[in-house]
C-alpha cells in the first residue's frame, strides 16, 4: 500500500488512528509542537499532551507559518525532538496538501525535527507513497479504508525516529523480565512488540489482510474514479441556480488551487435559499436524509479549516461558545452566518446515476421555480382563495392545551396575554418534561374546546377524537387537576407513540408563544400551496403560460378546476399546522412582513417579531403523521429562510383600551392595518 519496507517503516497497531495521534503525543520527547489551524480535532488537541510536558506550542497556516504562540515554555527545555503535525489532506475541504511540506519542515526547524502527517482522510481514497516524502509518524485508520474491520488502526513508525519514543508504561508481553518485589525489569528489545500492550486483536487484524486484498488491487484506478465523481458533482453543484439567477450553493476550498484536487472525494458547502439567505446545515441534512441520501454536517471535527472557509474570526467563534454553541448542537445559523457546513463524500462505489440522482434531488428540495406573474394570476382568479377587497378577520383559534388541536371560534375575550385561555394547559411527562406534538403525535387526537357555566366559570372538554372518549377540567387554577385526568391522558397519550411507559399529568400555566398574539395570512398559505402543487406536479409556472397561450380560457372558465387540481397536490397543508391566533385575509402574500400595527376595534395589536416556524408543521393534523416530502418546511426553506429562522406570520402584543383588561373580538370586527 505504502511503497515502503519493513526496513524502513514499523507498523503498530492501535485501537484507531486517534489512538495512533495520541501516542505520538503522549511518547515522544519534543520541546516544540507546531500544528496547522487545518489539523483534525485529533491532531489540534497533542497541543494539551504539549503543554502538560510545558513544551511550546505554535499554530501554523497552511504554508507552515506561524500564526500565534499558544504556550510558552516556563522553564529551560533539555534537548529533544520539535514536533510539526499537518494532514495529508483535509477532512473538512478535500484539500490536499503537498508532500514536500515533509521536506520544508526539517530545513526550517532542522534535521531532527518528527513529522506527524495525518493520513487517516487521505488513504481512504488516495494511495500514500512513502518512498518519495517519508514523514515519521502516519497515522491510519483501516475502518475509513474499507469499512470493515472497526477498531482498529495504524501507526506508521519510520524505523530512524524509533530513538524518540519515551515510554514508561510496559504490559502484558512488552517484557523481556520483570520482578514483582523488585525495581527491576526489561522492556522487549523488539520494537512491535515493546509498543503493543496486551493482547493485540489478532482475530481483526486477520479479518483486516481479508478485507485490503481487493482495496489494494484497484486502490490507483479508484483513486482516478473518485476524483471524476467528485469533480463532476462539484461541477454540477456549482452551475445550479434559483430562477432569479441566484446561486443554490457555496462551495469551500475548490477554488484555492485546482490542480491540489486532482484526487479529492469531498465536496464541503452551504445552501442558499431564492433571497440569498443561508439554509441551516441541520435542515439540509434532514431533508436529504428523508431523502435516503446521508451526509455529514457541522465543522466534521475540523474546527480550524471550518473557521477559515466559513471567515470566522477566532473572537467570533469564541462569541459562539459563550452563546452556548457546540459543536452537534442546532445553532447552525448566528448572526445569519453558518456556523458549520455540509460534507458530500465520494468513493470507490459512487456511480454516475448516483451523482444524477442526487443533483436531482438537491434541485427538487431546494429550488422552486415559480413564476410569478402566473402565481399572482390564479390567485387573483381563484374565488375560494379569500382575496376580498377589504382586510378581515376569518378564523380566531386558540389552543387551550398546547400542542393539541386548535378550537376555534368566531369571537372571544382578548386580553393583555393573548386570547383569554389561550395555552391553559400543558402536559408534562413524569420527568416534568413538556410534552409536544412533535415528540408526540398523539397530542393531534385531543380536541379541547372551552364551556361556560351558568356561572359563567370555564372548564375545558377535552375530547379523544378516534375513541370519541372526554374529559372535564376546571380552568381554575386554584384547584387542583385530579388524579383519573392524568390517568385517562396517559392512556391516550401511550398508545402506539411511547415504548417507555411514561406517565402523562395535565398542568396550569402552559407555556406561551413569545409574544401573545401569533397572526397568519391567507394569501401567504395559498402563494405556498402554489408552490408545493407545481413541485408536486412536476410542472413550473412557465409551462402553465404555455398552456394558457393554447388555450386562453382556460385562466376564465376553468381556472377554479384547474386551481382545485393544484390544490389537491398540497398534502393537505392547512393553516392549522402553523397553529395562528387570528387569521386575516384582503392582504398580499408575505404583507404581514410588514405590517406594524393592527387595529381590531379598540384594540391595538404591536408587531414585535416574524415568526419562525419549526417541524411540527410537518404533522400532518388528519393523519397524525409526518408528511412524507417534509412539507411545508421542504417548499419554505427555498424562499422563506431568514437569519432567525423560517419565517410564516407574525407575532403581536396586545395594547388594550385605557380602564380595560379585556375586550371581544371577531371574525366581524372591523379591522385595520398598518
Amino acid at each position: 500500500m505504502f511503497n515502503t519496507t519493513l526496513e524502513e517503516y514499523t507498523p503498530i497497531f492501535t485501537a484507531n488512528a486517534t489512538s495512533a495521534i495520541k501516542m505520538v503525543g503522549e511518547l515522544i520527547n519534543y520541546n516544540n509542537f507546531y500544528y496547522t489551524k487545518a489539523n483534525h480535532n485529533s491532531v489540534v488537541n497533542i497541543r494539551s499532551l504539549a503543554i502538560s510536558k510545558d513544551a511550546n506550542v505554535f499554530v501554523l497556516d497552511d504554508e507552515l507559518r506561524v500564526l500565534d504562540t499558544l504556550h510558552t515554555s516556563k522553564t529551560p527545555q533539555p534537548v529533544s525532538y520539535p514536533l510539526v503535525a499537518f494532514p495529508a489532506e483535509c477532512n473538512f475541504s478535500g484539500k490536499k496538501y503537498p508532500l514536500s511540506l515533509i521536506n520544508t519542515c526539517k530545513e526550517t526547524w532542522g534535521p531532527n525535527t518528527l513529522v506527524l502527517l495525518d493520513a487517516a482522510k487521505y488513504t481512504s481514497t488516495s494511495r500514500l507513497c512513502l518512498d518519495v516524502f517519508k514523514p515519521d509518524f502516519v497515522p491510519i485508520s483501516l475502518y475509513k479504508l474499507v469499512g470493515y474491520p472497526t477498531g482498529l488502526g495504524v501507526l506508521m513508525v519510520k524505523n530512524t525516529a524509533r530513538d524518540a519514543f519515551h515510554k514508561i508504561y510496559f504490559g502484558g508481553g512488552t517484557l523481556d523480565h520483570n520482578i514483582a518485589d523488585a525495581l527491576i525489569s526489561k522492556p522487549r528489545d523488539d520494537f512491535i512488540s515493546r509498543m503493543e500492550d496486551g493482547t493485540i486483536p489478532f482475530i481483526t487484524i486477520m479479518e483486516a489482510y481479508i478485507a485490503l486484498q481487493s482495496f489494494i488491487k484497484t486502490l490507483d484506478e479508484d483513486e482516478e474514479h473518485i476524483h471524476y465523481m467528485s469533480q463532476l458533482f462539484h461541477d454540477k453543484l456549482a452551475s445550479l441556480k434559483h430562477p432569479n439567477g441566484n446561486p443554490l450553493a457555496v462551495i469551500y476550498g475548490w477554488n484555492d488551487n485546482r490542480h491540489t484536487y486532482r484526487n479529492g472525494s469531498i465536496v464541503t458547502c452551504n445552501f442558499l435559499n431564492e433571497g440569498g439567505y443561508f439554509i441551516g446545515y441541520k435542515d439540509v441534512e434532514h431533508m436529504l436524509k428523508n431523502a435516503g441520501i446521508t451526509v455529514r454536517v457541522g465543522c466534521c471535527c475540523n474546527p480550524g479549516a471550518c473557521a477559515t472557509y466559513l471567515q470566522l474570526t477566532t473572537e467570533e467563534t469564541i462569541k459562539h461558545t459563550k452563546l452556548g454553541h457546540k459543536c452537534w448542537d442546532n445553532k447552525e445559523l448566528i448572526d445569519g452566518r453558518p456556523t458549520g457546513a455540509v460534507r458530500f463524500s465520494f468513493g470507490r462505489q459512487t456511480t454516475y446515476d448516483e451523482i444524477t440522482l442526487l443533483v436531482d434531488t438537491l434541485c427538487s428540495l431546494f429550488i422552486t421555480n415559480v413564476d410569478v406573474m402566473m402565481r399572482d394570476m390564479f390567485l387573483s382568479n381563484q374565488s375560494t382563495l379569500h382575496e376580498q377587497s377589504k382586510v378581515q378577520i376569518v378564523d380566531i383559534c386558540l389552543y387551550p392545551v398546547k400542542g393539541c388541536q386548535p378550537f376555534h371560534v368566531k369571537s372571544w375575550n382578548m386580553t393583555l396575554t393573548g386570547l383569554q385561555y389561550d395555552r391553559h394547559f400543558v402536559v408534562v411527562d413524569d420527568k416534568h418534561r413538556v410534552v409536544t406534538l412533535k415528540a408526540n403525535h398523539n397530542l393531534g387526537r385531543l380536541h379541547p374546546t372551552i364551556v361556560f357555566d351558568d356561572e359563567n366559570r370555564a372548564s375545558v372538554v377535552i375530547r379523544d377524537s378516534q375513541s370519541g372518549e372526554s374529559i372535564t377540567v376546571s380552568c381554575d387554577k386554584s384547584l387542583q387537576v385530579e388524579d383519573d385526568v392524568h390517568v385517562w391522558l396517559t392512556s391516550v397519550l401511550r398508545r402506539s407513540c411511547d415504548s417507555e411507559g411514561r406517565k402523562y399529568y395535565l398542568r396550569h400555566d402552559g407555556l406561551h408563544n413569545s409574544h401573545p398574539v401569533l397572526v397568519c395570512n391567507v394569501s401567504s398559505l395559498h402563494d405556498l400551496q402554489m408552490r408545493i402543487a407545481s413541485k408536486n406536479m412536476g410542472w413550473t409556472w412557465k409551462t402553465w403560460c404555455k398552456v394558457a397561450s393554447y388555450v386562453p380560457s382556460i385562466l376564465s372558465s376553468s381556472v377554479s378546476a384547474v386551481t382545485s387540481k393544484l390544490l389537491e397536490k398540497t398534502v393537505d397543508v392547512v393553516m392549522d399546522r402553523f397553529r395562528p391566533n387570528i387569521v386575516i385575509s384582503g392582504v398580499k402574500a408575505y404583507d404581514e412582513d410588514n405590517i406594524s400595527e393592527m387595529k381590531i376595534s379598540a384594540i391595538t395589536l404591536h408587531k414585535e417579531a416574524d415568526c419562525g416556524i419549526c417541524y411540527t408543521s410537518v404533522v400532518n393534523p388528519t393523519t397524525l403523521k409526518n408528511d412524507e416530502s417534509l412539507e411545508p418546511m421542504q417548499t419554505l426553506l427555498t424562499y422563506r429562510k431568514r437569519e432567525k429562522g423560517v419565517m410564516f406570520g407574525a407575532f403581536f402584543d396586545v395594547i388594550m383600551p385605557p380602564s380595560r383588561d379585556t375586550w371581544v373580538v371577531s371574525v366581524d370586527s372591523p379591522l385595520s392595518i398598518v
